[in-house]
């Protein structure tokens, strides 16, 4: 089973305290159909200093899916940069692998994105837009 087919399944409901600004989002997804939930981090590639936005292994993500039908509209603002964000992506193998990263760079001559972490220890990542197929912007953290 893809990713795609998980997302759709959910695993379990979870009661989560959101502020008002979210709740306000929420509503909006759900009156405009757009896919929102909650999805599972692992690793420590988004961790940080400030605890207010490290990303920690075993933390959900409360995510909206941004509305781009095609890769053209991963244009200039099309996707957020220098925040959390969740990418669906697509190997030229036909893997597909969910991370979480921040946008960190546009480069429309080579067709790539280049996506960083929170977390120093990791090298900035190079993937081609044509690899995204999804594209998830992060609303709130809920750690345990």
């Amino acid at each position: 089973m893809n990713y795609e087919e998980k997302l759709k399944q959910p695993k379990g409901f979870f009661r989560v305290n959101l502020k008002e600004e979210i709740k306000t989002k929420v509503q909006y997804c759900i009156d405009n159909e757009i896919f929102y939930g909650l999805l599972s981090v692992k690793g420590d590639s988004m961790i940080c200093d400030d605890r207010n936005k490290s990303i920690e292994d075993g933390n959900l993500v409360l995510v909206s899916e941004l509305n781009i039908k095609n890769i053209y509209e991963l244009g200039i603002n099309g996707v957020p940069m220098r925040k959390p964000l969740c990418f669906l992506l697509n190997s030229d193998k036909g893997n597909q692998q969910l991370v979480c990263k921040i946008l960190i760079f546009k480069d429309f001559v080579t067709n790539t994105f280049i996506l960083g972490s929170y977390n120093p220890k990791y090298e900035p990542v190079y993937v081609p837009i044509r690899f995204i197929k999804k594209v998830f912007e992060v609303h709130a953290i809920i750690k345990e």
